[in-house]
């Protein structure tokens, strides 16, 4: 069971120079966190920062663009950072999604999230001002 944890720790810090702690996107490895920070942009809305690794055994770029995977495992932990109630025990059940582009290695992506209803959360990413990617992922409590 993953414990509760306290998300205010790193509240509006977007930086880049070190991984949140693995349990606020349920990672059994520091390894494995992309996210590195998130800054409240508005009432439920939030833009999240991540590192991604320059060169990864599952994860590999093609043509300059990186692998969509982790653009969803991003989306994965930010589903779960920023939920309302930080889902501490929740699943990822359902990621609907929509490519628009592939997102370049040589310029920075920004990723948004905000709460939908039925334990949806909404993200977006952006790159050169156009709208890259966007997901709905919905997030279940855990049970047992």
């Amino acid at each position: 069971m993953t414990p509760y944890v306290d998300h205010t720790a790193f509240a509006n810090h977007a930086g880049l120079s070190s991984a949140l702690p693995r349990e606020y996107v349920h990672k059994s490895a520091h390894s494995e966190v992309l996210l590195t920070g998130w800054k409240t942009e508005g009432p439920d809305t939030f833009t999240v920062t991540a590192q991604w690794p320059r060169t990864h055994a599952f994860y590999a770029p093609t043509d300059g663009r990186h692998d969509p995977l982790l653009l969803a495992e991003t989306v994965r932990q930010a589903a779960h950072h920023t939920a309302p109630d930080g889902h501490p025990t929740a699943v990822l059940t359902g990621l609907h999604t929509t490519f628009h582009r592939y997102i370049e290695l040589d310029a920075p992506c920004y990723i948004t999230t905000r709460p939908a209803p039925a334990h949806t959360v909404e993200v977006q990413a952006t790159q050169n001002d156009h709208l890259a990617f966007a997901a709905a992922a919905t997030l279940t409590p855990r049970t047992t």
